[in-house]
């Protein structure tokens, strides 16, 4: 297999290319109105966006926890949520211009999310500046999600890049772990959702898109 020399560059999606939270938002207090309770503000769910629709669940219905119950209002979320997609879900700022970057100097990307198919196929197809990504795998395409390093490993083989030129970009703990475990490079994003990442004294972060050229650079 011949590998290719120049640097592969892998996404997570929520927290880290696209700000999702307002459409979370507006998905959760739908359900919320139609359980009769009140609406909750972004600042309750924009650290646990990357944990899952079940945490916001949790956390929207924190008075509850009843199992099966809470599964129910989970799967009544969803079916909210995937009605609300790109009602409000951005870029953060400078992605555009990152991705923009990457075009004009050939460097070859692409996004691996623990978000279903379902949401994230859509999500993607609906920011044109993104049909430039050589791939996009979620949950359905492996046997584990991240922190695995399965979808990583996956993506460098596909791609024909070593570890060792591939850098992940993330904003949750599960994303660095993930490229941990697959030995490439990892990089966090403090401008996601997540505040794991204050856990990590040995790793390189970014406070916005735009400075991971600098990282690629080196």
């Amino acid at each position: 297999m011949h590998l290719n020399n120049s640097k592969l560059v892998l996404f997570d999606l929520d927290g880290t290319l696209v700000n999702t939270a307002p459409d979370f938002l507006i998905s959760i207090n739908i359900l919320l109105k139609k359980n009769n309770r009140d609406p909750i503000g972004l600042d309750k769910i924009w650290n646990f966006v990357s944990d899952g629709s079940l945490k916001i669940i949790k956390i929207a219905f924190s008075d509850l926890s009843n199992e099966e119950i809470l599964l129910k209002l989970r799967d009544d979320f969803l079916e909210i949520y995937y009605e609300n997609l790109t009602n409000q879900s951005h870029l953060f700022d400078e992605v555009e211009d990152l991705i923009k970057y990457l075009n004009a100097k050939n460097i070859q990307y692409g996004i691996i999310t623990n978000k279903p198919a379902r949401f994230a196929k859509p999500l993607v197809e609906y920011f044109n500046i993104f049909e430039s990504s050589k791939l996009l795998i979620c949950p359905e395409d492996l046997s584990a999600s991240k922190p695995d390093p399965e979808g990583i490993l996956r993506a460098c083989k596909e791609l024909s890049f070593k570890v060792g030129d591939t850098f992940y970009i993330g904003d949750h703990q599960k994303d660095i772990d993930a490229a941990i475990n697959a030995s490439v490079i990892p990089i966090g994003c403090r401008y996601g959702y997540s505040e794991n990442l204050l856990n990590y004294k040995n790793i390189q972060t970014i406070g916005s898109p735009m400075e991971l050229i600098n990282v690629v650079k080196k």
